[in-house]
């Protein structure tokens, strides 16, 4: 939800995506953005990673982590 506010609340991006993936290396966490049109890709890439790094920084609260009522 912290990507999806920053990317595409913020009119960057169109998606995000996140997922782990089976790879040779395990717990490999993969990220994707598709960027809106006549944003450029260095920008969405900023973004993504400046909100990456508030949460390595900052760390992820307890309402992030808990489900919204009717999920």
């Amino acid at each position: 939800m912290r990507l999806y506010r920053a990317l595409v609340d913020t009119g960057l991006a169109a998606q995000v995506n996140g997922a782990l993936l089976p790879t040779e290396h395990p717990f490999l966490y993969t990220i994707s953005a598709t960027a809106t049109e006549g944003t450029s890709l260095s920008t969405v890439e900023s973004a993504l990673l400046e909100e990456l790094e508030r949460v390595r920084t900052h760390g992820i609260t307890e309402a992030e982590l808990s489900k919204p009522n009717g999920s």
